[in-house]
């Protein structure tokens, strides 16, 4: 069929078949991408999988980084799957899929390659830290956020191309660098804290929104009395374990505690480390 812009295409509900010449049935994967129909899953992996071409140059950028080196050559080695989601939520730019090992990201990952490149900074490191013993929660996130804002700086330093301006990346990395600046490493926890606080309300407020008026307090409040395991991410190890003691070994949370731990040590001396360099040079 003729498209609007007057190229040639399958009609709805079709798609072109590998050969790239015949148009057969299609089915829509979870991640929102079709697939030739029948859908397996199989198919759906395959379709949903981001690209060497859209990964590689990304990686390229990471590994002029010391960190985003370490981090792309564990993913790489570890063989971490990069898929698209179309699931991902409205505050988050990629996500970690801590139960299956998968990196998420959204359909426009790839526009700023560099910006590509801190995402995969940010969500491989949280697959490193898995492996080192840590759980889903707003340390991880600390952690997570800080080692990507270390690989940016990274980058950067190395000649790499900024992410565009006005992008919330942006906006949050001006902030570490001012922080940075202070020496004020409890300024930066706080802030990635509140930002993660702020989004286990809004997927509070998602879960509920589209209950009856009168159900929707009890059954919110019964969302956050019983700890459901979406609101996890966005709490902290203490928070965690105070509620999930009688449900997950408590040895899981010392673990994860002596990580975050052992890593924000090295946070705060990095900060240290930068801090006359950063108030004498101009924002790379």
């Amino acid at each position: 069929v003729k498209k609007a812009d007057g190229t040639c295409g399958c009609a709805e509900g079709k798609i072109l078949k590998a050969d790239g010449k015949t148009c057969v049935k299609s089915c829509k994967c979870s991640c929102g991408i079709e697939a030739e129909s029948p859908c397996s899953d199989e198919k759906c992996e395959k379709a949903c999988t981001v690209p060497d071409s859209v990964l590689d140059p990304a990686k390229k950028l990471l590994r002029k980084s010391e960190h985003g080196k370490e981090i792309a050559d564990f993913m790489d080695n570890n063989k971490i799957k990069i898929q698209y989601s179309n699931s991902l939520s409205i505050s988050a730019d990629a996500g970690y899929d801590w139960k299956n090992h998968v990196i998420l990201l959204p359909m426009s990952a790839g526009k700023s390659t560099t910006h590509l490149a801190t995402l995969l900074a940010h969500e491989g490191f949280h697959a490193m830290e898995q492996d080192m013993g840590m759980r889903p929660s707003a340390d991880s996130e600390v952690d997570a956020n800080f080692m990507q804002r270390v690989v940016y700086y990274e980058m950067l330093k190395a000649g790499a191309p900024k992410v565009p301006g006005g992008s919330q990346f942006e906006t949050q990395y001006r902030a570490f660098y001012e922080q940075v600046k202070t020496g004020d490493y409890e300024a930066f926890k706080t802030d990635v804290q509140k930002a993660y606080s702020k989004d286990r309300e809004d997927q509070l407020n998602s879960a509920t929104e589209k209950m009856w008026g009168p159900l929707r307090g009890p059954f919110r409040a019964a969302l956050v009395f019983f700890d459901a395991p979406f609101l996890r991410p966005n709490e902290t190890l203490a928070y965690q374990e105070k509620r999930l003691v009688n449900i997950l070994r408590k040895d899981e949370f010392k673990t994860a505690e002596a990580e975050h731990a052992r890593q924000s040590k090295w946070e705060s001396q990095w900060i240290k480390d930068h801090q006359e360099e950063f108030l004498k040079g101009s924002r790379p």
